[in-house]
């Protein structure tokens, strides 16, 4: 608890500079030491509006009423999201790996959540850093069996969203596929055998489902109209639950 607690307020603090990334990296925009408008793109105070929990607070001068839900969600997402990868793996070979997938579906998700679009600049980096930690950490960590299960999940969960993509592109995007490299990764990697890393990937796509489906449902209800939902968060939710207790999947299926 005292790691995940440490875990949760280094969310906290990094998670301004993930909110600076996310922001310019909507448009096309090499990273600056600034906060800005999410509507006008007006500067919040430069610097100084990255001091953690103040950018929560700051209205754009030119418009008030912007909505700066953006920042709050990204920092409290990441603070949370690194104490979870704390409190499941501990103070072990897993934590980094882990706490830096955990960041990056925050970051991708609240983008998606926003434009509904999965990045480029995120998606394949992301399953790139990835399979470098795959490849260089597991032998030396007694989990060489992991290797093959990581490769054949990141296959399996990308193969199964391409499929879905071709079927119908209005309602899956290649971003999603892409992403969909990296959850398979790192689900697979939490087994030793090719089975596993499906089974997870599978478990993983039936919770995005249900989730994309309920909240649809639910915005259909609350708001009278059908509006297109995004995918990406609910992969990245789905991929987290069953990260954090795979034990309740393996075997299931």
């Amino acid at each position: 608890m005292i790691l995940a607690l440490v875990f949760f307020v280094g969310g906290i603090i990094i998670g301004p500079w993930l909110g600076v990334v996310a922001d310019r990296a909507e448009d096309r925009e090499r990273p600056e030491l600034d906060h800005r408008c999410v509507t006008c793109r007006s500067s919040l105070g430069g610097i100084a509006a990255l001091i953690p929990v103040r950018s929560w607070f700051l209205r754009c001068p030119n418009d008030p009423a912007h909505p700066a839900w953006r920042y709050p969600v990204i920092d409290l997402g990441v603070g949370l999201a690194l104490a979870a990868a704390a409190w499941r793996f501990g103070w072990s070979w897993q934590l980094g790996p882990y706490a830096l997938f955990f960041a990056a579906l925050v970051v991708m998700s609240v983008i998606d959540a926003e434009t509904h679009l999965l990045l480029n600049v995120f998606t394949w980096p992301t399953a790139a850093v990835g399979l470098f930690l795959v490849l260089f950490l597991s032998g030396p960590n007694d989990h060489a069996d992991g290797i093959w299960a990581a490769i054949v999940g990141g296959a399996f969960f990308g193969g199964i969203l391409m499929v879905m993509h071709l079927a119908y592109p209005p309602g899956l995007g290649r971003g999603d596929v892409k992403m969909a490299l990296s959850l398979g990764l790192f689900l697979g990697w939490l087994g030793t055998s090719p089975l596993e890393a499906i089974a997870l990937s599978v478990w993983a796509l039936m919770l995005a489902s249900l989730g994309t489906a309920l909240f649809g449902i639910g915005r259909r209800i609350v708001q009278g109209v059908k509006a297109e939902v995004p995918m990406g968060p609910a992969l990245a939710a789905g991929t987290a639950v069953v990260v954090l207790a795979p034990g309740v999947f393996v075997g299931t299926l």
